[in-house]
């Protein structure tokens, strides 16, 4: 192939141009062959272990969908794709745009792989505990002692993605700005940039969405903890100081906070969760108390706490931040959608519902009224203090607005382009290792 189809007549004016263009052509090249490589070990993926796995019935259709997720639909785009770079390379002197023609369908395709990939994982694991299986991996190992194991496969869409990064770059900079494939090559590195950080944003959420639902489902009693827009932040061990008549006790607890509630939990008994109280990030307020280095104070409009933990510094630092996030979030649904009907009372939340009447319970077996009566007391105070927060009278309440850097510009995505080549070329497990590439 002519270097001269990949360049332009003003790069070959230059006296650079002879040493750019052949350093140019092995990147485009080195493209090819790794993309050429990468979709033999995607049929050895499919033809070994997907296809035989599923229709020996060795595992389940909901198992290798765990495993496998699309990977076939992956394997599907690749061929396409390199078929099409093939064709393109020997008519025309531009890479970059059937790279950003065809990335859209992969953008979607590595997305949805990269969320479920932590649950392959553990897939993987459960499905070691099958004896056909097992047997199955060790076969395959066998056969092909060349070979890499199932983990290494799996991985394999994730590390293409990171491989587009690194040879993109160097296209990019061994591509002078003037070249007909400039654009088209910063372009594709924005886009494969953009799709791996929003592959990572959704494995991270669907992770912290799982570690929720898990939270919940370990609840002694059933509460609605899961909901779309909450998220696991932190959590980890305190001492909760309570002061009565004889004097202040120590209780060991738990605390669970999320972006916008904090839930205090007593100590685990037969591995379920036994909530004490739920207190929304809205109405809570942190505080450091001076001279002790493990002790800290949270107030909300239902109660005072004072915790001890030595991850005290770290603790009033989260929750601060956390609160200062969910009076920014509020301040925009605030702009978004106005209140109606007069002012609300955000104290009487169902958390704080909850609260109220996990007490009248514990009141009720009190055979010392006159402590009942100071509790009573000391929630009407934090009450009133409350109601002075919604009626504006007190300024700390007032919710923060976002700074700058919080607001986000969306781009928009790159035109879409159908895939060309939708046969599948066959290969089998029995061929030779040679065969594959």
């Amino acid at each position: 192939r002519s270097t001269l189809a990949w360049h332009s007549l003003p790069l070959l004016l230059s006296p650079l141009a002879p040493l750019l263009t052949v350093t140019r052509e092995k990147v485009v090249e080195e493209f090819l062959v790794t993309e050429s490589t990468h979709v033999a070990h995607l049929r050895v993926l499919v033809s070994c272990y997907v296809e035989p796995l599923r229709q020996g019935r060795v595992l389940s259709s909901a198992e290798v969908y765990a495993l496998f997720c699309n990977v076939e639909l992956i394997l599907r785009w690749h061929e396409s794709f390199v078929a099409a770079i093939q064709v393109h390379s020997q008519t025309g002197n531009t890479f970059g745009d059937v790279f950003i023609e065809m990335f859209p369908l992969l953008r979607q395709l590595y997305v949805q792989y990269n969320e479920n990939y932590e649950n392959a994982l553990l897939a993987y694991e459960a499905c070691k505990r099958n004896k056909a299986f097992t047997t199955h991996l060790e076969r395959i190992q066998r056969l092909h002692p060349d070979t890499r194991d199932l983990l290494a496969y799996l991985y394999l869409p994730l590390q293409r993605m990171i491989s587009y990064t690194s040879l993109l770059k160097d296209l990019v900079r061994l591509t002078p700005a003037e070249h007909p494939d400039g654009a088209y090559l910063r372009y594709a590195l924005e886009a494969v940039r953009v799709a791996s950080s929003r592959g990572q944003d959704r494995a991270d959420h669907r992770k912290n969405m799982d570690r929720v639902l898990h939270i919940q489902a370990s609840l002694a009693e059933p509460r609605e903890i899961a909901v779309p827009h909450r998220s696991f932040l932190h959590e980890g061990p305190v001492v909760c100081h309570t002061r009565g008549k004889r004097g202040e006790q120590d209780k060991e607890r738990q605390l669970y906070l999320f972006n916008d509630l904090l839930m205090l939990t007593k100590p685990k008994r037969d591995n379920k969760i036994h909530v004490e109280a739920l207190e929304p990030l809205e109405t809570v307020r942190v505080s450091d108390v001076a001279g002790d280095p493990q002790r800290f104070r949270v107030e909300s409009s239902s109660a005072t706490y004072s915790f001890s933990s030595p991850g005290k510094k770290a603790w009033v630092t989260i929750l601060a931040d956390a609160i200062q996030q969910c009076a920014r979030t509020r301040w925009r649904h605030a702009q978004l959608q106005p209140e109606e009907g007069g002012r609300r009372m955000d104290a009487i939340e169902e958390s704080s519902r909850d609260y109220l009447m996990t007490k009248i319970l514990q009141w009720a077996r009190m055979d010392d009224a006159e402590m009942v009566l100071d509790e009573v007391r000391s929630i009407a105070l934090t009450l009133e203090k409350y109601i002075a927060v919604d009626a504006g009278e007190y300024s700390a309440s007032k919710p923060v607005a976002p700074t700058l850097e919080e607001k986000v510009t969306p781009s928009s995505p790159p035109p879409s382009h159908p895939m060309v080549g939708s046969n599948l070329p066959s290969i089998r497990c029995d061929e030779s290792p040679s065969d594959r590439s």
